[in-house]
């Protein structure tokens, strides 16, 4: 039985290890990602399916109702993108009012499912080295920089989040 302070572990079911490692390296492929990011990727989700969900035994958990979350795996596609914005305009409403206006952000990204839904870095932020981009093209453009700093601040074994 399930009392207000345990949850049993959840397990990562959304979709089986072998068809994800087939759709990764597939994706990886056709993106001209580097093979250290795909190995680095294989590593996490394999560490995410054997650590699980976060719990409420877990302290930063405790208050979180895992429930919905739970619900929602069944149909979880980590690969769908969803739809892209043109213009900054696009954006839903509620993004954008949450962002401010388009004229105060020099360097913009948002991401949306496993896609992007807009980036725009300023000219003048270009001009400096400032680098604002997903990481699906910092894998292909920026690989060099990128791959001493990803995945170096938080430790992949702390939880499933984490990996």
């Amino acid at each position: 039985m399930t009392n207000a302070t345990t949850t049993p572990k959840t397990t990562l079911r959304p979709i089986a290890p072998e068809a994800w490692e087939t759709t990764a390296r597939a994706r990886a492929r056709q993106q001209g990602e580097p093979d250290w990011a795909l190995e680095q990727r294989r590593i996490a989700a394999a560490q995410a399916k054997a650590l699980g969900l976060p719990s409420r035994e877990h302290e930063l958990w405790r208050r979180i109702d895992f429930r919905t979350l739970e619900q929602g795996l069944a149909a979880l596609d980590p690969f769908h993108a969803g739809p892209a914005a043109a213009t900054f305009g696009d954006l839903p409403a509620g993004l954008r009012a949450v962002l401010g206006e388009d004229a105060d952000r020099a360097g913009v990204l948002v991401q949306r499912d496993a896609g992007v839904a807009f980036e725009r870095n300023a000219a003048e932020l270009e001009r400096q080295g400032v680098i604002v981009c997903s990481l699906e093209r910092a894998l292909t453009r920026h690989a060099e920089l990128l791959r001493p700093r990803l995945g170096a601040l938080i430790e992949p074994d702390y939880d499933g989040y984490a990996a």
